[in-house]
């Protein structure tokens, strides 16, 4: 299928943003409990993904990936970190797919 000038990719480590025709997918690594700076780099993950997500708010955005966090952790950092993004961020209703 050829996609022309529709496809469009954006990589850095731990986030990776391709655009094709008018989906914005991202795929997203965070590093496991214990890692050095791990809040900091969540906190740069949802920017740089609001970032790409306010450039292309025509497009309907799938994010998927591996956050190494237990979502039902309520008093967890990266939880929050995570919600408050998809709360405040996602016209969509936030959905988590095991």
């Amino acid at each position: 299928m050829n996609y022309g000038n529709s496809l469009r990719q954006y990589t850095v480590m731990n986030v990776i943003v391709i655009r094709v025709a008018n989906y914005l997918l991202v795929n997203v690594y965070l590093s496991c409990v214990g890692s050095n700076d791990r809040l900091l780099i969540c906190d740069d993950i949802v920017m740089n993904i609001s970032a790409w997500r306010d450039r292309y708010l025509d497009c309907k955005l799938v994010i998927a990936g591996d956050f190494n966090v237990d979502l039902d952790k309520s008093n967890d950092a990266i939880v929050n970190c995570i919600t408050a993004f998809a709360e405040s961020c996602l016209s969509e209703p936030f959905r988590v797919a095991a």
